[in-house]
């Protein structure tokens, strides 16, 4: 399968920066979803590889990595996508050319920015929570490609509303075979997957705060989390207890208002109910 060897290959190319950074956070992330129960495009969660494409959409964003896929990028970098000469540039007619770690590091055109070159992985880590917990999804997709926030998820025709949408660095919405990662995932994969990262981003928020005596060790716990209950159904959060009890304290409340503007010998005897 080429298309798959091109795909890998360009998310190991992305994994080299830093240090090895990148690797680490996508190591990190993959333990972390597989720990939580959401990786499984057959079970209605994204599979392995969104996760990755989601990683690298998250560290572009903030300049972590640069975008080895852009047409400027590749030009400064002299890589001109000539699929007649290498058959690693056009696999199954598609672009897949792209500018390797090697050739970045050897020509160095490309600067990380200064405030990134020191992240330590635990606070890219509570990047990515963060930055995914409250993402558009009903507005923008998710694209390597494209590196940056501005692709709406309109141009899928099968992207579904309230679903997040990640498309595929080479089967690209305006190629001959559109691919959106995210088609997978199911309404309670959805859910799953938002709370899940919610409760990740709060749960590190606290870790790092000054208060904290132990942030290592109370980090750990991040993978001792869980967004479900025991049936599998998305676990109610204090948040949503709070919620629930006001709203049925507010209905509570709405009821007897009505139920006083009612005459006494109107109101419906309780053995009705």
């Amino acid at each position: 399968n080429e298309i798959a060897v091109a795909n890998s290959t360009l998310l190991r190319e992305y994994s080299r920066f830093n240090d090895d950074k990148v690797k680490e956070l996508m190591l990190a992330v993959k333990s972390w979803a597989t720990a939580q129960k959401i990786v499984a495009a057959q079970n209605g969660f994204l599979s392995s590889y969104a996760w990755m494409n989601l990683v690298i959409f998250y560290l572009q964003c903030i300049g972590f990595v640069p975008n080895l896929q852009s047409a400027a990028f590749m030009e400064d970098h002299g890589v001109i996508a000539d699929p007649d000469t290498n058959i690693w540039h056009g696999v199954n007619d598609l672009n897949t050319a792209f500018v390797s770690y090697d050739e970045v590091q050897t020509q160095q055109k490309w600067e990380q920015p200064s405030m990134a070159k020191d992240m330590p992985v635990a606070a890219l880590l509570h990047g990515f929570f963060s930055f995914y917990a409250s993402f558009p999804v009903g507005i923008y997709a998710t694209s390597i490609r494209y590196g940056t926030f501005g692709l709406l998820k309109s141009v899928f025709h099968k992207s579904r509303l309230g679903r997040l949408c990640i498309e595929d660095p080479f089967e690209t919405h305006d190629s001959h075979c559109p691919h959106d990662l995210g088609t997978v995932l199911s309404e309670n994969g959805q859910v799953r997957f938002q709370l899940a990262l919610q409760q990740a981003d709060t749960h590190m928020t606290k870790c790092f705060d000054s208060s904290t005596e132990k942030p290592l060790n109370d980090l750990k716990l991040l993978w001792e989390l869980s967004s479900t209950s025991k049936n599998g159904e998305p676990k109610k959060t204090n948040g949503n207890r709070r919620r629930n009890r006001k709203k049925n304290d507010h209905e509570g409340n709405q009821a007897n208002k009505k139920s006083d503007l009612i005459p006494k010998q109107n109101q419906p005897n309780p053995v009705d109910f």
